[in-house]
């Protein structure tokens, strides 16, 4: 995907569980989200997990999803209505974390 250059990137980090694949290989777990800055809609995510199936599963609940109207809100209650795997708190803060920067960049 060719990424458009009027869209801005806001990232975050959480640590996850010990006991997890994700702490043995990575320690923390990161995600991306990339947003269209006139519109707020979050167009594709991008994360650390292990595999291409688990990353398309989390950007399924959060692309289309307008980051100013509640939409990261939305996508967490949809992630942890379907998403039934380890380390579900540790990409929940991660996700929290990505809003985090989003909110500190309105407020530049």
């Amino acid at each position: 995907m060719e990424m458009n250059k009027k869209t801005l990137l806001f990232g975050g980090y959480s640590q996850f569980p010990q006991g997890t694949a994700g702490h043995e290989i990575f320690k923390y777990f990161g995600i991306g989200f990339v947003v269209d800055p006139e519109s707020g809609e979050i167009v594709e995510v991008s994360s650390t997990f292990l595999s291409d199936l688990s990353s398309r599963f989390l950007s399924s609940a959060f692309v289309g999803k307008n980051i100013r109207d509640g939409g990261v809100g939305a996508g967490i209650k949809e992630f942890e209505a379907r998403y039934f795997c380890k380390g579900k708190k540790t990409i929940i803060a991660a996700i929290i974390d990505a809003e985090k920067s989003y909110l500190n960049y309105l407020a530049q």
